[in-house]
């Protein structure tokens, strides 16, 4: 029995429902467990990322989201190589796509949109039923959208803020008014738009 075997039998021998258990049994064997780089056999490769798949929920469940990035990242690098090594096209698991979303809403709580996006793009177009990734994946595109609109909207006032303090300097009365209403439709289509998504949002997480 190798010792990957050997932790993930310690594992479920002595398990408990527990965050403590969990995060104190990863604590004793992490060492070994976090430098795994490689895997004898398909047995190896699923008892990893069974023990992986426990961590990285326990951490994600406690809003621990730089370790679960931390410990997802190292995951994400290793498995799917590992797959491709020891040709198991076919191999499947739930818990990898549960890791990937970890990685993704754990990044979209950093507001490291553009990775969550990516992340949540790629479940989608493989579980195309899955209507939390879909879910998820506009948060993820809104919350985009969000950091442009208000670098948008500050642009904007700043735009018509000198405007109004320059106006001696615009001869043209026409020209200053269309100043301030392009900068006031501009703000209020950026408002709606901002009010209409936050309602379907939450239309959409109460599903």
């Amino acid at each position: 029995m190798s010792t990957i075997q050997k932790i993930h039998q310690d594992f479920q021998d002595n398990y408990i429902d527990s965050d403590a258990y969990v995060l104190t049994f990863f604590k004793n064997n992490f060492i070994y467990i976090n430098n795994t780089n490689h895997f004898k056999n398909e047995l190896e490769l699923s008892q990893y990322i069974d023990l992986t798949h426990v961590y990285i929920k326990t951490v994600f469940g406690k809003d621990q989201f730089n370790e679960t990035i931390q410990f997802a990242s190292k995951f994400l690098k290793l498995v799917p190589g590992e797959i491709k090594r020891l040709e198991l096209s076919d191999f499947k698991t739930e818990w990898i796509n549960e890791i990937y979303f970890c990685y993704a809403i754990a990044n979209y709580h950093l507001k490291d949109f553009k990775t969550s996006t990516k992340i949540l793009e790629s479940l989608v177009d493989e579980n195309l039923k899955n209507d939390r990734f879909k879910i998820w994946l506009l948060h993820s595109k809104h919350g985009e959208k969000k950091r442009k609109i208000k670098i948008l909207n500050f642009v904007i006032i700043a735009f018509v803020g000198v405007s109004i303090v320059f106006e001696d300097y615009i001869q043209n009365s026409l020209l200053k008014q269309l100043f301030l209403i392009i900068g006031l439709i501009a703000i209020l289509g950026n408002m709606a738009y901002e009010q209409y998504m936050t309602k379907k949002l939450k239309k959409l997480k109460t599903k």
